[in-house]
């Protein structure tokens, strides 16, 4: 029917800011996360997915004049996807191609200062993304995916720039799976994220991430 995957991430979380003027200010640190993501198989070859995660730390100051040294953060992902799994050789433990679009947003809730240009805010959109992956030997599978937001759209709770003049989303994700047994694999990745808003008068909000995920889809 489908399987559930659990990831706990070590993300290396950065934010910039450009709130007046050619000066910048940027805090970042490493920070704690979860992930789930459920996946859901229609048939063989068409699958629905549905994700969640949730990331929580503070972050310090890395550059710029700020009112605070550090920002408390929570950072939110949330997508609902389907696609088509494209087998090359038509078998299943071959290669895979994954094609898959959806919607998704993804949130940052940091501590309100207006000054710096910290607050509360979103980018979402249609999300179109592609994932392959390639058997190594026994039991072991690389993979690599991207997902890209062609139109994204900008909110915020707190005004600290109003409506964007452009916005920017991107995902790349590489890493290897580990069949541990018929029901449970072992997964270990480096996904890298960047999000970025600029808006009339040179400014800006920016935030990217490194993160290290580790876990592990259980099927059902």
């Amino acid at each position: 029917l489908g399987n559930i995957q659990i990831s706990l991430e070590l993300s290396k979380s950065d934010a910039q800011t450009t709130v007046a003027g050619p000066d910048t200010q940027s805090v970042g640190a490493m920070i704690l996360g979860i992930n789930i993501e459920t996946e859901l198989w229609v048939t063989r070859d068409y699958f629905g997915i549905f994700e969640f995660g949730r990331r929580f730390g503070t972050l310090g100051k890395k550059s710029g004049v700020l009112v605070q040294d550090s920002v408390g953060t929570t950072e939110g992902v949330i997508k609902v996807m389907g696609g088509y799994k494209f087998l090359p050789l038509g078998f299943f433990y071959g290669p895979q191609i994954d094609f898959y679009g959806g919607w998704g947003k993804y949130s940052y809730a940091m501590d309100s200062i207006p000054a710096d240009g910290f607050g509360e805010n979103e980018i979402g959109g249609l999300i179109f993304g592609v994932n392959a992956s390639l058997p190594i030997k026994r039991k072991f599978r690389a993979f690599v995916e991207a997902e890209l937001m062609p139109f994204p759209s900008y909110s915020e709770t707190s005004t600290n720039f109003g409506g964007a003049g452009s916005e920017s989303s991107l995902q790349i994700e590489l890493g290897g799976k580990y069949q541990y047994n018929p029901v449970i694999m072992l997964n270990g990745s480096i996904q890298m994220l960047s999000n970025k808003a600029t808006f009339p008068g040179n400014q800006e909000v920016s935030y990217r991430s490194t993160a290290f995920r580790f876990g592990g889809p259980f099927s059902f």
